[in-house]
């Protein structure tokens, strides 16, 4: 090595998102609760509010969002999308739940020596975050027939 740096590729939108950002901004905009915006970009749900305040401070002028996000964050984050073109469609948000739903789906039977008290609390989880993605599925839907 040298000690010089590969140039970063461009990103995506020419604003300053990255990739990820546009994606949770996406998700958010389309209705997405904060918590399966998490579970489906593989983030601390927690994290998912510090990471929409970074794409609100690149939105030109819409630096003013505090906490908690409202209907009305959704709404100016879908009219900046827009407006830019960056809004994808339905259909992606869509398959990325389905995948959601599938992986939790797929998840193999715990081996038996997993304690009794640990296999109970390990498949209730799955099977709340299965409901949680089926839900975030069909709000999506009403959201996009809006």
């Amino acid at each position: 090595m040298n000690g010089t740096r590969t140039p970063q590729p461009p990103r995506p939108d020419g604003l300053g998102l990255t990739r990820r950002e546009l994606k949770i901004a996406n998700l958010f905009a389309y209705g997405m609760s904060l918590e399966l915006i998490g579970l489906c970009m593989s983030v601390n749900s927690r994290m998912i509010p510090v990471r929409l305040m970074r794409v609100y401070g690149k939105m030109a002028g819409s630096g003013d969002a505090s906490f908690p996000l409202t209907a009305a964050h959704r709404r100016k984050m879908r009219d900046w999308l827009i407006e830019r073109d960056l809004l994808v469609d339905r259909s992606k948000p869509e398959a990325l739940l389905t995948r959601a739903i599938a992986a939790v789906e797929s998840v193999p039977p715990l081996p038996g020596w997993v304690p009794h008290r640990e296999r109970e609390m390990l498949t209730k989880g799955l099977a709340d975050s299965k409901a949680d993605l089926e839900e975030a599925l069909k709000a999506l839907d009403l959201v996009s027939n809006d």
